[in-house]
């Protein structure tokens, strides 16, 4: 089971992830956003694998890396990636929290949220 994120006091517009797939693209992830009225709203996105760059609605390519160190102390020199991804929100509710992808193979590196 996913965690939901506690958001700051506010209402919000946008919430933004960084984030990536692996082992392979990872298609039609649910989100939840928690709003302090109990209400909620579902998401869902694909993510695209760190390696192979897929475009998905929603998703831009930000953090371009030129490599990436592997367990035994050696560099895998393929370009992997970092992707962005924005999600509009009900601007005049308050945010409570945010849920991410149940899914493993989902990493999340960061979330914000912001008008």
């Amino acid at each position: 089971m996913a965690a939901a994120l506690r958001s700051p006091a506010g209402k919000f517009s946008t919430l933004w992830l960084l984030g990536a797939a692996v082992e392979g693209n990872q298609k039609n992830q649910e989100l939840t956003v928690t709003y302090t009225d109990g209400s909620t709203q579902t998401l869902f996105q694909n993510f695209s694998d760190w390696y192979t760059p897929q475009r998905f609605v929603g998703e831009s390519r930000t953090i371009p890396m030129s490599y990436r160190n592997m367990a035994d102390g050696t560099r895998d020199p393929r370009r992997f990636n970092v992707y962005k991804y924005g999600f509009n929100l009900d601007k005049n509710k308050d945010v409570a929290s945010v849920t991410l992808p149940k899914n493993p193979l989902v990493k999340i590196l960061a979330v914000s949220v912001a008008n």
